[in-house]
């Protein structure tokens, strides 16, 4: 009996040695990828480990890279590399329960190289004499996502160009020109781009269609064209869609500067799609992801208004009216950041449409007297 005893205590004893006995914690290593002249942030402790669940860790020591530093804020390491350094760095590290200390992990950094800006071609249309703004920078990109800013300009071989708020701003020539061009390069505050085309397609004022321009914007499967009548406008063309966040149509226009009022009778519109649309359009730029406001009439789902608040972001619906069909008036005005838009049966009695502010450039897709009445005689789908 007494040996049963004696026994059963020694258990007793062992397992609860074993019960309290504190485990050393578990650093684990981190790797981190950041871009030349930029800084890092880690958090070390969230793949780092310890057995006894209720012990809390944090950072104990922590060493210097070599090539670059470390600041601590608690269990956050921020690391900023030497400039112009590219390739690996790292630091060691240990982290602590209050009991024990860990052995030594790396945090293993990879500094790459800042790449140079992407640039694209740009086409334009001006009427001699006249003066367009060139979203230049709109279709250009960058890896790392930092900011473009226009470096410098050539000199066309026959106009002006001018650099302003980002943008080019090119003066056509009175002259026997039909075409033009001139290169420019962008930055992105650390490297340069290659030198980039923009080419102009000049046309005469006695051009029929004076003063309106237009182009086939982003993706469409056959060219669009106009044909001009006085105020009438007949358009056939083809196109992906006016929606999400890139837009494939043909773009009738001319620029505007500040406020405006501009009305419209579509009196006839061709298509095979319920969400064929022709109506009116305020737009930034001739990029397909561009800003813009329309408002517009479709061949079965009646009156539709939507409007892209930032370029590259998805277009957002605004208030329709259902059981419309043309011919039909729409109306689009703006005043400062707020646009009016509005329809109507017969151009005289206007209903209005949902609004509001919507921050697009003041200068929009030139000397367009407001207000302006035009009508479109006939729309048709490719």
């Amino acid at each position: 009996m007494k040996v049963f005893i004696a026994f059963i205590g020694l258990q007793l004893v062992i397992f609860g040695f074993v019960q309290s006995r504190n485990h050393r914690p578990q650093a684990n290593p981190d790797y981190a990828s950041i871009i030349e002249g930029r800084t890092s942030k880690v958090s070390p402790l969230t793949n780092d480990a310890d057995k006894d669940v209720k012990d809390t860790i944090r950072l104990s020591t922590v060493s210097q890279p070599q090539h670059g530093t470390i600041t601590q804020k608690r269990n956050i390491l921020i690391y900023t590399p030497q400039k112009d350094f590219t390739g690996k760095d790292s630091v060691s590290y240990t982290i602590t329960d209050g009991k024990k200390e860990s052995k030594p992990a790396y945090i293993v950094f990879r500094v790459n190289k800042n790449q140079a800006p992407v640039t694209y071609e740009d086409k334009a249309v001006a009427y001699g004499g006249s003066t367009i703004a060139i979203y230049a920078l709109d279709n250009d990109e960058d890896k790392e996502k930092d900011s473009l800013t226009i470096h410098e300009t050539t000199r066309p071989l026959y106009g002006e160009v001018s650099v302003s708020d980002n943008k080019l701003f090119y003066t056509a020539p009175n002259s026997a020109a039909t075409v033009d061009s001139f290169y420019y390069t962008v930055t992105d505050g650390k490297n340069f781009s290659g030198k980039e085309v923009v080419r102009i397609n000049i046309r005469k004022r006695s051009d029929i269609c004076y003063p309106w321009l237009s182009a086939d914007i982003g993706d469409v499967s056959k060219p669009g064209k106009v044909l001009c009548r006085n105020t009438s406008l007949e358009i056939e063309a083809s196109g992906s869609d006016i929606w999400n966040n890139s837009d494939g149509f043909h773009f009738v226009f001319q620029m505007i500067n500040g406020d405006f009022e501009i009305s419209a009778l579509v009196e006839s519109l061709e298509g095979s799609h319920e969400w064929t649309k022709s109506g009116l359009m305020i737009r930034e730029n001739l990029g397909a992801a561009s800003k813009n406001v329309f408002l517009g009439i479709t061949t079965k789902n009646g009156i539709t208004s939507q409007a892209r608040l930032q370029n590259r972001e998805f277009t957002e619906n605004g208030e329709n009216k259902s059981a419309v069909k043309a011919p039909y008036w729409l109306k689009l005005s703006r005043k400062g950041d707020t646009f009016h838009l509005a329809h109507s049966s017969d151009g005289q009695k206007w209903e209005e449409l949902r609004g509001g502010p919507i921050p697009i450039s003041d200068n929009v897709l030139w000397e367009l007297q407001s207000p302006v009445t035009i009508s479109l005689k006939h729309a048709k789908q490719l």
